[in-house]
């Protein structure tokens, strides 16, 4: 993990969601664990916070929702 994010284009005549767009959204994901871990420490023999918060998001469809459970997992 190297911790750099960055906002993939967007191509406004090809709707949809690019691989680049799901990774940015896990590595934010993955940040907010980070940022949640320096503020409170890790939770016993826990890989997390004792207290998560939550990130909700929005996605178009069932395919997009499995893959980024996929990338999510």
């Amino acid at each position: 993990r190297n911790g750099d994010i960055s906002v993939p284009p967007v191509d406004e005549n090809r709707p949809g969601i690019a691989p680049e767009m799901y990774d940015m959204a896990v590595g934010l994901i993955r940040e907010f664990d980070v940022m949640e871990e320096k503020e409170q420490g890790k939770y016993g023999q826990s890989e997390f916070a004792s207290v998560r918060g939550t990130v909700l998001v929005f996605l178009p469809g069932l395919q997009e929702i499995i893959k980024m459970l996929d990338r999510v997992r």
